[in-house]
């Protein structure tokens, strides 16, 4: 796991190698090990290391062929690739390390950008072919690793994060307004777009080629393909079973391939206490790190530690404390390892628990991602509630009826006018309603003017259909597992989880976010795989194999934050200054409309979370913003 960076410029020199240097000063924390810089001709690559496997100098990037024609950087891990070499070797290539990083070299001289396709891992590479004078790029399947690149200034760049790209002086500092939009609705901004306008994140299963001044991209896996693709017949339960609970053992196998030690998180959940099972059969004693929370609605020790007794595991309990408060050099530091605005406070939870960890493991498994994968999350139990409604008042009907939902003012109106309207929700609806904070229909409101003119309110939300490959809007429990894959997983989780680690040197790997894992899940009926009343169906179901009942259907906890407890006096201070720079792309009135509305306590419960989590939304961008961008 590691940071990589690059460009190429026509007449690079002295000046291009020390804006690379820059870009790599910004990533350092990816990669504290060690650090790496190539150039040849107009390309420069460079990269920073954490050294995982082959800790030799010989694993040390930029990294050639024989014949230094082709060179790469390389951030992630690659999984079974040993077969890939044993291949490789026996068609005569030469190897001089044992990293996975030099399969992919000899690997692409076989079969070219073709080469991706047998790769099976987390990673981002970008891989220069001096020959052809061209850079290849390719970014995982599912988006556990990220990928930036800008084609700004008629010169092509890249980067692991967002950051790195601002040391570039020929990319525009430009906020892309519909990345803007979106992230106030999603508190995260969704690929391929970043927060700058001149750059892009490359999505998961892509490929890029920059060749002659032009930039080519494509797509070489696409989970849709398996989302549509039909069922095969004859679905046996127990049969299907096995071959998951197989392929469940192998994956988190392949995925403790370290030459250093590697641990596991165990917070007693059934996604984590599932990877410890699994884990236990290849290793023995190994660490296993549970978050200890003073607050008993957190806390999951005793479960933890029950799994830990099960499995033979060394445990050690973490302490992080509920009673942390405020402090600007958080927010800089958030900003630092993101890169652009991120605003779930639960980010600052996994900061929190991985600075502990600090020290005492390099590597570490984790049951991320298994919500996303496997249909998890009381989202589909709430989509399961409006489905219900729209049983008994089809959704044609309700929009029909909805010019009549103001006259609805008798007692129990305005809950029944609630109804209606969700009767008659979309799939792109009910995502906007259950996960926006500022609903696109609300944004008008919170928008300056000169902001307004740059977007279309009443179109934004449609991104999600080409983003979804959407073949309906129906608000099905199917399009929204889509928007789980397709969005939350890589854009939303995998970078939370990508940042916070890496921001603290740790690497973090995920074993069920395995593109063979989703294959096989994929060949599953719907039925098998959606439960409204039931989250991860098949994944307990396997699980209940090797995990006690008390885990397996304790209800989920999680490891949150509490956001309206952990602000104080000094942060509503930092918020008013940011306020005093922001008028060019804010209403204050509106944000002071929302303040008050907090601090009058005449909000329900829900209803203050909501407007907590929009205040912390527009503090984290306006800190970024003035934090890197050097405004406001």
């Amino acid at each position: 796991m590691c940071g990589i960076a690059g460009l190429c410029r026509t007449g690079a020199g002295p000046a291009e190698e020390a804006v690379l240097g820059r870009m790599l000063a910004r990533i350092a924390r990816r990669g504290p090990d060690a650090q790496g810089i190539y150039s040849c001709g107009d390309t420069l690559l460079g990269h920073r290391r954490l050294s995982i496997v082959d800790l030799s100098p010989q694993g040390n990037q930029p990294m050639f062929n024989e014949d230094r024609s082709v060179s790469i950087v390389f951030n992630g891990e690659l999984y079974g690739y040993h077969d890939l070499r044993n291949d490789l070797a026996r068609r005569g290539h030469r190897f001089s390390s044992t990293s996975d990083t030099e399969v992919i070299l000899h690997l692409y001289e076989e079969k070219g950008i073709e080469c991706v396709r047998d790769l099976r891992g987390m990673f981002a590479f970008a891989l220069y072919d001096q020959p052809r004078d061209r850079l290849f790029l390719a970014r995982d399947r599912l988006g556990i690793k990220p990928l930036y690149w800008s084609g700004a200034g008629g010169s092509f760049a890249f980067a692991s994060e967002l950051s790195a790209l601002l040391e570039c002086p020929w990319i525009p500092r430009e906020i892309d307004l519909h990345a803007l939009s979106r992230y106030l609705c999603f508190y995260y901004v969704p690929a391929p777009s970043s927060m700058l306008r001149d750059v892009s994140m490359l999505e998961p299963g892509q490929t890029l080629v920059y060749e002659q001044g032009r930039v080519q991209i494509a797509t070489y896996w696409d989970a849709a393909s398996f989302l549509d693709a039909p069922v095969p017949g004859g679905f046996s339960r127990a049969g299907f079973d096995d071959e998951m609970d197989a392929l469940l053992s192998d994956t988190v196998r392949v995925h403790l391939n370290a030459d250093v030690p590697v641990g596991a998180f165990l917070s007693g959940g059934v996604d984590s206490s599932g990877v410890v099972a699994y884990m236990s059969r290849y290793v023995q004693g190994a660490k296993t790190f549970c978050l200890v929370h003073e607050n008993p609605a957190y806390d999951e020790r005793l479960y933890a530690a029950q799994v830990a007794k099960q499995y033979g595991s060394e445990h050690v309990e973490v302490s992080v404390h509920g009673g942390e408060r405020f402090e600007i050099g958080l927010l800089d530091f958030l900003v630092d390892i993101y890169g652009e605005p991120m605003a779930s406070p639960s980010a600052i939870a996994v900061h929190s628990v991985i600075q502990e960890m600090k020290g005492r493991v390099k590597c570490v498994l984790s049951g991320d991602g298994a919500d996303e994968i496997f249909a998890g999350y009381e989202t589909y139990a709430a989509l399961g509630r409006v489905q219900a409604l729209q049983r008994f008042v089809p959704p044609a009907f309700a929009r029909h009826l909805a010019p009549l939902r103001g006259w609805l003012r008798f007692p129990q109106g305005a809950r029944a006018a609630r109804a209606l309207e969700r009767a008659g929700w979309s799939i792109l609806d009910f995502i906007v309603h259950e996960k926006g904070f500022f609903r696109f229909d609300e944004q008008s409101e919170l928008l300056s003017d000169d902001v307004l003119a740059g977007l279309d309110l009443e179109r934004e939300a449609l991104y999600l259909r080409e983003k979804l490959a959407l073949h309906d809007d129906r608000a099905s429990l199917q399009n929204l597992y889509r928007f789980m894959v397709r969005q939350q997983l890589a854009d939303y989780m995998l970078t939370k989880v990508d940042r916070a680690s890496m921001g603290h040197s740790v690497e973090v790997r995920v074993p069920y976010v395995d593109h063979r894992v989703f294959e096989l899940l994929c060949r599953a009926p719907d039925v098998e795989k959606f439960d409204p009343t039931v989250p991860k169906p098949i994944l307990k179901r396997v699980l209940a194999r090797h995990l006690p009942e008390n885990i397996l259907h304790r209800p989920k906890k999680g490891f949150a934050l509490h956001l309206e407890r952990f602000v104080n006096d000094l942060f509503w201070s930092h918020f008013e200054g940011l306020l005093e720079g922001a008028g060019d792309l804010f209403r204050r009135s509106a944000v002071d409309a929302i303040v008050r509305s907090l601090r009058s306590g005449t909000l329900s419960g829900n209803e203050r979370v909501r407007a907590m989590y929009r205040i912390w939304t527009l503090a984290m961008f306006l800190h970024w913003r003035r934090r890197l961008l050097g405004r406001g």
